[in-house]
């Protein structure tokens, strides 16, 4: 099911909206099919609702482990338990070693804002130090999001959770309470799993004040549209000129082709340039990693690792031995592909395979293939790859 989100702002809108009021307009304008759940959005649900299970003591990282369950048709794999789960819940062993009480999974409703909501994951009190804290689990393994950016601006999501508790929650923020609101992100790539900034009541104040006003200004005629962080996996991308311009208004695909004579004539150009643009990508990335492994800089890139794999330190036996398994349980059996087979110098009868396409794509006339049937139902997924992988 999709997640539950508010039609007016909630977390995962609110920097978009206190920083580009016109996105308002823009993402009411996308057709129904780019209001999805990708498979990332509903894996992050799915480790929510796995880590409210492991907090309430229904099911502990053990019993994950020994069997693989599915939550809302994602399956909670031992790769998931190791890299996120657990990482998760040794933050949430410390932090309850100094929080006196807790909510999770709470219903906020932001003030002086009809409509407005969100869900803050972990709100919990510390009330010898007078320290409320407001927690949210990020478990995408792209990106990393911060509990602050470098322009030492507060995350916008963490400050709508923080507004929307104290309002629906105020004995959690008694007088000059101090507030720290954190990132837990086991997956993050490139930064501390886990960021932290303290704001105070006052910033918390402002930040009503600014929100109710770009929401405001969000109902003007023409209201501003501004490109930055707070556009990531937004859907309004899409249509908007700043990402895009009028060439690709997704908002068309309810009514087909946009109607301006030269769209179609300038899509084909494009495509027309493309296996040489690509080609030519492909070749100067090629050219750069060459020069910066060796050594010379280039401004505006740099070297970085790819996402590191966990391996074993140990051989199989080793290994058996001290997780008390038998060398059995560590391996997979997975059937062999055709092609391996054949590999094998056994012949495979025609009737024993088929052939089954992982989707649509587009090629030039010229191309082997034989042209298919467009499907309507597959826009949602070419309008994913568009977006990229949410977190």
């Amino acid at each position: 099911m999709p997640s539950q989100h508010s039609a007016i702002v909630g977390g995962s809108s609110a920097a978009r909206v206190l920083n580009c009021p016109g996105s308002v307009a823009l993402q009411a304008s996308l057709p129904a099919v780019a209001q999805r759940d990708s498979f990332y959005s509903r894996e992050g649900t799915a480790l929510h609702s796995a880590m409210e299970l492991l907090i309430t003591g229904k099911t502990t990282l053990a019993q994950l482990l020994a069997k693989t369950i599915s939550i809302n048709e994602i399956e909670i794999t031992e790769a998931l338990v190791h890299d996120a789960l657990e990482p998760a819940m040794a933050y949430w062993d410390d932090f309850l070693s100094y929080i006196d009480v807790w909510q999770l999974e709470t219903k906020v409703q932001f003030p002086a804002i009809a409509g407005s909501f969100g869900t803050a994951d972990v709100i919990g009190r510390d009330d010898r130090d007078n320290i409320t804290h407001v927690v949210d689990w990020k478990f995408g393994a792209g990106e990393a999001v911060k509990a602050i950016y470098d322009d030492l601006t507060p995350n916008e999501q963490l400050m709508f959770y923080g507004c929307a508790a104290r309002y629906t929650q105020p004995q959690y923020f008694p007088a000059n309470c101090r507030v720290m609101l954190t990132v837990v992100q086991p997956r993050a790539r490139g930064q501390e799993p886990i960021t932290t900034v303290e704001v105070t009541l006052q910033q918390l104040n402002d930040f009503e004040v600014r929100l109710c006003a770009a929401v405001l200004k969000s109902k003007l005629s023409n209201p501003p549209t501004v490109k930055g962080r707070w556009c990531r996996f937004q859907a309004c991308q899409t249509i908007c000129p700043h990402h895009t311009g009028a060439l690709f208004d997704l908002s068309e695909l309810t009514l087909g082709a946009p109607e301006a004579p030269d769209y179609k004539a300038t899509l084909l150009e494009i495509l027309d340039a493309a296996t040489a643009v690509e080609s030519l990508i492909r070749e100067a990335r090629g050219q750069a990693h060459i020069l910066m492994s060796s050594g010379e800089q280039l401004p505006g890139w740099k070297l970085v690792s790819k996402r590191g794999v966990r391996q074993w330190t140990m051989d199989d036996k080793a290994l058996a031995k001290q997780l008390k398994l038998p060398v059995a349980k560590l391996y997979d059996s997975v059937l062999k592909t055709p092609a391996k087979v054949e590999k094998m110098g056994v012949v495979v009868p025609k009737e024993l395979t088929t052939v089954v396409s992982s989707g649509t794509t587009i090629a030039p006339e010229t191309d082997k293939r034989p042209a298919v049937s467009g499907d309507p139902e597959a826009i949602s997924k070419i309008l994913m790859d568009v977006l990229g992988p949410e977190e």
